[in-house]
């Protein structure tokens, strides 16, 4: 079997998708490659371009140039996510991957398919390949995507521990490709340490809207009722609340029937009062003030909402549609599979204006307009129809950038941040489908890779069939039949009895932690590995129990403290084993008592139905 057929056998257990890209490729057509023999007689890459040759490893000798590139990363913990510019001939990402303990993720990102196909002729590479613990990824091969890929490594456990780097020759020769990933991988680690942030912001808000929610499950449909029945050969419109929606709102109420219009919560009672209703309302933060929602005329609107919105309000509108749109944790995902469908996870840009896009996309738009999504400030208001001024984003860090019409505008941190998510979203396809945004804002930010049109000439630009888009939401039978919902009651009743199981053994752990440090203080001999391996366990255990979701999302700042603080502990003496045992202790305690509360609250939900089993 030679080199090539090798490596192709492993790539298609691997990866299909790269595998499927592998077979299609014919002739280079960007880069010479070679190879050229070094001093000690093993074999390099070598690319020629401009008449130069770049050698891609050390002529004299390229494994220990590989065991010196790697030898800088020995000090990371064992969680780290590491990316890299470059693939090469393999033998740097080999080192790398040997250098570290077995939970480290790497990802390579090779911004040239000419080499990497030639190195899959030329270099045995199968153990870098059909290693679990790598992804590959080749510019332009598949229908992949840099920033999911990217994104896919990063959490919240890991995000401070994420390293990137391009293998040596790499930022010279690539250097526009290094500065789109590092681009991406910035932001995409900003929106999770972001995103953390606003965890442990809403914490428990969070927790109790997730469960108290389950209630209106029974009258409620999901975002997958909805899959493939608008007609989706039109535009979407997302209507924002930025201070321009007042330049343009009363095309708005032309749009109607013609375009499904989703409005963001904070621009409802504007629209409502220029007479404009709105097919789809969103709403998404834990926290959203409930007199947003006071108004009767905004009440009617259909709502939909992700799993863990403010419950005050999704009570409010009891009698209106409810679409679950997006739930975190797989104790949704149960649920809904009792009725057949499936809850996702909506990942949107971190507002509520985002969350309605990433919606639209899901339910198969693959052209969406932009109104209201100002992402810079005006002088003397932040919201439309409103003479609000909020002096904080005025006066604080302030960022200058272009503007809508090519002028220079400011915009704060955070709407920013939103804008860069749009710019980083839009390339991306609809399954076949190129992403065509329009952006009628006509005012605040330019969007790159935008459309720029005013709203009047979107409008009259569709000459679609009128469709009855907020009746045909009204109209869907509720996902859960009167079978399905008492199972799902069922499941809540289970719910109470395994969070009890799970109290249960967070004592038993407290009790084993309590064991050791007083056996370490005491100087009596114990057996500290199976002490600690128990322990392990009964922490593990208690993550098998769906519930754990819930109880996580209560202790989830404080946790990741703790965590922190016992990874980048480096002493070995007894006196620091014995604080990091008290922390480990902490941890449960902290689980014990957020245990507690959410079965409170399974408590209360189950009561809150008994009148309707």
């Amino acid at each position: 079997m030679s080199v090539y057929d090798k490596n192709l056998q492993v790539l298609k257990e691997k990866d299909q998708v790269l595998y499927k890209a592998v077979l299609d490729w014919k002739e280079p057509v960007e880069e010479h490659c070679f190879v050229q023999k070094t001093r000690n007689g093993a074999w390099i890459l070598a690319i020629e371009r401009d008449g130069r040759n770049y050698y891609m490893g050390s002529r004299y000798n390229p494994e220990r140039e590989a065991e010196r590139f790697a030898g800088q990363y020995r000090s990371l913990v064992n969680e780290s996510y590491m990316i890299y510019l470059g693939f090469g001939d393999g033998r740097i990402a080999r080192s790398v991957i040997a250098n570290k303990g077995d939970r480290v993720q790497y990802l390579f990102y090779e911004p040239s398919p000419d080499i990497f196909l030639y190195v899959l002729h030329h270099f045995d590479i199968s153990d870098v390949l059909e290693n679990d613990r790598v992804r590959i990824m080749v510019k332009d091969m598949g229908d992949k995507v840099l920033d999911v890929e990217i994104g896919k490594g990063i959490t919240d456990e890991n995000f401070r521990w994420c390293i990137l780097d391009a293998l040596p020759l790499y930022k010279q020769l690539f250097v526009e490709d290094y500065d789109v990933v590092k681009q991406k991988y910035s932001f995409l680690v900003s929106l999770v340490a972001a995103n953390l942030t606003t965890t442990g912001y809403f914490g428990k808000e969070e927790a109790r809207n997730n469960i108290l929610n389950m209630k209106e499950l029974f009258h409620s449909n999901c975002e997958e009722d909805f899959e493939g029945v608008f007609p989706t050969d039109r535009p979407a419109i997302v209507v924002a609340a930025g201070p321009s929606l007042e330049k343009n709102v009363q095309y708005l109420k032309r749009a109607k029937g013609k375009m499904m219009i989703i409005a963001v919560d904070t621009a409802l009672r504007y629209l409502v009062s220029q007479g404009v209703q709105p097919d789809l309302a969103v709403v998404a933060d834990p926290k959203k003030p409930v007199r947003l929602f006071e108004e009767d005329a905004v009440r009617k609107i259909p709502l939909a909402l992700c799993s863990s919105a403010n419950n005050e309000i999704i009570r409010m509108m009891q009698d209106e549609k409810l679409v679950f749109v997006s739930a975190e944790g797989a104790y949704f995902e149960k649920m809904y599979q009792i009725a057949g469908k499936h809850m996702y996870t909506l990942s949107g840009g971190g507002s509520v204006a985002t969350f309605a896009f990433v919606l639209a996309r899901a339910w198969g738009y693959s052209k969406i307009v932009l109104v209201g999504q100002d992402l810079a400030l005006a002088p003397d208001k932040v919201h439309a129809g409103k003479d609000d001024v909020d002096l904080y984003k005025l006066k604080q860090n302030k960022i200058e950038i272009e503007g809508y019409y090519g002028d220079k505008v400011y915009t704060s941190r955070d709407y920013n941040f939103y804008r860069e998510w749009y710019e980083m979203i839009i390339p991306r396809k609809i399954g076949d489908l190129e992403l065509e945004v329009i952006n009628a804002t006509e005012g605040g930010a330019k969007i790159k890779g935008a459309t720029q049109m005013t709203l009047k000439e979107v409008i009259d630009s569709c000459d679609a069939e009128s469709f009855d888009f907020e009746g045909t939401i009204r109209n869907m039978p509720c996902t859960f039949n009167s079978t399905q919902k008492q199972e799902v009651v069922n499941m809540w009743k289970e719910s109470i009895a395994h969070i009890e199981e799970l109290r249960d053994k967070l004592q038993d752990g407290m009790q084993e932690t309590c064991g050791v440090i007083n056996a370490i203080q005491n100087n009596d001999p114990f057996d500290f590995v199976k002490a600690q391996r128990k322990i392990k366990k009964i922490i593990e255990d208690c993550n098998l129990y769906e519930e754990i979701f819930f109880i996580d999302v209560l202790v989830s700042q404080n946790y990741k403290n703790i965590i922190i603080d016992i990874l980048d502990s480096k002493d070995d003496n007894s006196e620091e084993c014995v604080r990091l045992l008290n922390k480990q202790k902490e941890y449960m305690n902290q689980m014990y008592d957020a245990a507690s509360t959410v079965k409170e609250w399974f408590v209360e939900l189950v009561d809150s139905v008994k009148g309707d089993e």
